[in-house]
């Protein structure tokens, strides 16, 4: 669903500038792990806020750290990022309204989730494919 949704609002491929001023190409698939890892984010950034109070801003604080440099633009991008985390807010609102058993299964789940997302992004980052 979400690779999709970045179709239909044409992130295919972007160029991206390295320190020593070789472009590079995000692929499909990093495009991808960037929204579902705002997704996440915005399901436990919901979690801990209902475990822990409203003031918690942790996962709140990481995404816009993430948005600064993955997306620091207002791009279609860093819309549907921005989309994606107040979504998946929402839905952890609506699903999780107290904080019980099942909502720590669910915590441990988008941590799990989370690291997988952020460990592909992190080798796409390491290994980036070169511009032809």
């Amino acid at each position: 669903m979400i690779l999709g949704q970045l179709s239909a609002i044409g992130l295919t491929l972007l160029p991206v500038q390295t320190a020593s001023g070789q472009s590079l190409v995000r692929s499909q698939d990093y495009l991808r792990n960037l929204v579902e890892l705002s997704d996440v984010l915005g399901r436990a950034h919901a979690l801990d806020t209902t475990c822990n109070g409203t003031t918690r801003q942790a996962w709140r604080q990481h995404m816009q750290m993430m948005l600064d440099i993955e997306a620091p633009y207002q791009t279609r991008l860093r819309r549907a990022m921005v989309n994606e985390f107040n979504t998946g807010y929402q839905t952890a609102k609506t699903a999780q309204p107290v904080c019980d058993a099942s909502a720590q299964g669910l915590y441990d789940e988008l941590a799990r989730s989370g690291q997988a997302l952020a460990g592909a992004l992190t080798r796409a980052t390491i290994e980036p494919t070169p511009r032809p």
